[in-house]
């Protein structure tokens, strides 16, 4: 048995002997042969224990471990993946909450403007017709106040010429026509003073 081994063990490629006459002291190398062969022996009885059905329990084992841990990776995975849709659902919903809100307050301030816009538009309208009424009236007053002055105008020089009756020469003016003379001022209608 002693020549049968190949590869030598760490204890053995350590073990130091002492040096004699001619190589090793031989008592040291038996003694620790003896011990490597009792070593092997109890190794060799242990390997020889294990038998294939005792061999196949343990694969057993150890497959059911594997397929256990693979099993809570699996379930870990999913409890994540449950995990992470969950918060995207929440994400999105508050999203669309978000969307739904602003384009509701926007539709709101667009209402809002548009009848701004429109509240304005009657108002312009409105000013515009008062202004328009206004310059009517303007008109009408410079209109009659034009024609006012153009009879006052005719009515004095037809005194300055001596009147219808007597043209060229100067005629008495009436106490009402010089009323009106003097009454007269720009941008206001004629007073009579009787």
């Amino acid at each position: 048995m002693r020549n049968s081994r190949s590869v030598p063990s760490a204890h053995e490629a350590t073990t130091r002997f002492s040096r004699v006459r001619r190589g090793y002291d031989p008592v040291e190398v038996e003694s620790h042969l003896d011990q490597l062969a009792s070593e092997t022996t109890a190794l060799r009885a242990e390997y020889e224990s294990y038998d294939a059905e005792s061999l196949e329990v343990v694969l057993r084992a150890t497959r059911r471990s594997i397929d256990d841990a693979i099993q809570d990776g699996k379930e870990r995975a999913a409890a994540i993946l449950r995990a992470a849709e969950e918060d995207a659902e929440r994400v999105v919903g508050r999203a669309q909450e978000e969307a739904t809100r602003v384009l509701a307050e926007a539709g709101a301030e667009a209402r809002r403007l548009e009848q701004d816009g429109r509240e304005r538009y009657l108002e312009l309208g409105r000013l515009a017709e008062v202004r328009e009424q206004q310059l009517a009236e303007l008109q009408a007053r410079a209109d009659e106040q034009r024609d006012r002055l153009r009879r006052v105008a005719e009515e004095l020089r037809m005194l300055v010429d001596g009147g219808p009756e007597h043209p060229g020469r100067p005629s008495a003016t009436r106490p009402d026509d010089m009323a009106d003379l003097l009454t007269l001022r720009p941008g206001r209608e004629a007073v009579n003073e009787t």
